[in-house]
C-alpha cells in the first residue's frame, strides 16, 4: 500500500468521525393544567395550551382560576443518555391579557424537569410536582425568543443523559416561580372584572445533539480501512 492509500484512508476515517454528531428536535405534546380553587394542587388537564398564567372572575378567590402549561417530548435520536452532547430548549414569549384581565402580575417563568413516563398522559398532579430546576427565570417577564442560559443548559444536558430512555416520554412545566406554594398574592390578583392575564409561549422546541457509541464509528472505520486495502490488493 502506497502513502496515497493510506492519506486516502485517513480521509474517510475522519469523513466517518466528522459527521457522527447528530441534532434531532424531539416531537412535543402540550396540554394546560388547572388549579380551579386555589388551592395549590392541580385539577383539571385541557387537551392543549400555550398560557401560564390566571383566570380572575367577579366574585372572589373560588372563581379564580391558576394555569401552568406542560409538555411531553418523546426521547428519541440517542440510544443511551451518554450520547448525548448538547441540549437545547426555545420558545417565544408574549405577555396576553384578555377582557378586563390586568397586565401580568408577576414575571419569572420557571421551566421544571417533572420526569418521564411511558406513555404521554398528562395528570392534574404534574401541576404541583417539585420536579427539578432547570432554570428559574426563563421566562423573565419580557416579550421575545427565549433559551437556556449556560448553568440551564448544564443542568437539562445532565438530567437528560441520566434520564433517558428511548422512546419514553420526558415531561417538563413552565409555571410562575415558586407557585408550587398558592400563598402568593401576586400571582392571584381578585381585580373587579373578568379576563386572564399571564404569558403565552409558542414555538417551543427541545433539541438534543448525540454522538453514537465509540464502537459504532469503529465498526464502521474497519469496513472502509477493509474496502479499500481489498480494493487496492
Amino acid at each position: 500500500m502506497n502513502k496515497q492509500s493510506i492519506s486516502t484512508i485517513g480521509a474517510v476515517l475522519f469523513g466517518l468521525c466528522s459527521a457522527s454528531q447528530s441534532a434531532t428536535i424531539l416531537s412535543m405534546t402540550n396540554s394546560n393544567i388547572f388549579d380551579l380553587d386555589q388551592d395549590g394542587l392541580g385539577d383539571f388537564v385541557n387537551g392543549s395550551g400555550s398560557f401560564v398564567g390566571r383566570y380572575d372572575a367577579l366574585g372572589g378567590a373560588t372563581t379564580e382560576w391558576s394555569f401552568h402549561q406542560a409538555y411531553a417530548f418523546q426521547m428519541t435520536g440517542a440510544s443511551n443518555g451518554s450520547d448525548i452532547t448538547d441540549v437545547a430548549f426555545t420558545s417565544d414569549m408574549f405577555a396576553s391579557s384578555i377582557g378586563a384581565g390586568d397586565a401580568p402580575q408577576f414575571t419569572n417563568v420557571e421551566l421544571v424537569a417533572l420526569g418521564t413516563n411511558t406513555t404521554v398522559t398528562f395528570d392534574g398532579s404534574q401541576f404541583h410536582a417539585t420536579g427539578t430546576m432547570i432554570m428559574s427565570n426563563f421566562g423573565d417577564g419580557v416579550n421575545g425568543a427565549k433559551s437556556l442560559d449556560a448553568s440551564a443548559e448544564s443542568t437539562m444536558l445532565t438530567y437528560l443523559q441520566n434520564n433517558w430512555s428511548e422512546d419514553d416520554y420526558v415531561y417538563f412545566i413552565l409555571r410562575k416561580n415558586g407557585s408550587t406554594s398558592y400563598a402568593d398574592p401576586t400571582y392571584v390578583d381578585p381585580g373587579n372584572g373578568s379576563g386572564t392575564n399571564g404569558y403565552n409561549f409558542i414555538n417551543v422546541a427541545l433539541e438534543v445533539t448525540a454522538v453514537p457509541e465509540p464502537s459504532s464509528t469503529a465498526l464502521l472505520g474497519l469496513a472502509g480501512v477493509a474496502f479499500l486495502v481489498r480494493r487496492k490488493r
